[in-house]
């Protein structure tokens, strides 16, 4: 082995060392985060019900899910798969609008600043996406539909 691979293997195993030393500092998964999402999920059955309630679906046909900034519903096999896009914007609105009171004064959602919503058709194990819809946080804390 000459001098130059010497020096890269060396350098090689000296950012190994780096980086598994400092693990927190490139971790999104810090333990404060971890408590909130626990703290999240907890709440989430009560979301589902807000959520199916304004809507009028099946509860078991909305599957939620958060990180600490965004929260995301998911609506499986929705009646609105087949209908026109403005007719799941609407709704989608409404879920949002749902969620943001379900969440609002909560510390756990504090940092929430995205809803998601995804409608998808489920065949099986396989998810086809219909429709995606974002809701971002605006200064004012309300949740406004993201337009492109």
């Amino acid at each position: 082995m000459n001098k130059y691979s010497k020096s890269l293997v060396v350098s090689f195993w000296v950012s190994i060392a780096t980086l598994a030393s400092s693990a927190q500092a490139w971790s999104a998964d810090t333990p404060l985060e971890t408590e909130q999402i626990k703290q999240q999920t907890m709440a989430i059955p009560g979301i589902q019900r807000d959520v199916a309630k304004a809507t009028g679906n099946d509860a078991k046909m909305i599957d939620i899910t958060t990180t600490p900034h965004k929260l995301t519903i998911t609506v499986i096999n929705s009646k609105l798969n087949d209908a026109q896009k403005a007719d799941r914007e609407s709704e989608a609105s409404t879920m949002a609008s749902a969620v943001a009171r379900a969440v609002s004064g909560k510390a756990p959602f504090a940092q929430v600043i995205v809803i998601h919503v995804d409608y998808v058709k489920r065949v099986g194990n396989k998810d086809e996406a219909i429709q995606r819809l974002d809701f971002n946080k605006s200064p004012a804390g309300i949740f406004v539909a993201h337009q492109s």
